[in-house]
């Protein structure tokens, strides 16, 4: 993360947020967890984060029955 961006606090929100959204079933790429039991380290000033690769799909090759899958998610993930 670009240092002084995001507070340490802010980012380990976010990946408790994405962790919400893969307990509810969201296809979203999770910070792995490290040795320490967090998913962010500091290191050099500097917040660091790993990911698994995540592999998604050009917009325009989606169907009109995706696009209203893609509707229904995005009503669940404004709830959430």
């Amino acid at each position: 993360y670009r240092p002084g961006r995001w507070s340490e606090k802010a980012l380990i929100e976010e990946h408790e947020f994405i962790k919400e959204l893969a307990e509810e079933g969201f296809s979203v790429g999770e910070p792995l967890g490290l040795a320490n039991k967090s998913t962010l380290l500091a290191f050099q000033g500097v917040y660091v984060a790993f990911f698994r690769k995540v592999v998604g799909r050009m917009p325009q090759e989606f169907t009109e029955k995706n696009l209203l899958e893609i509707g229904k998610r995005l009503a669940h993930l404004h709830s959430i």
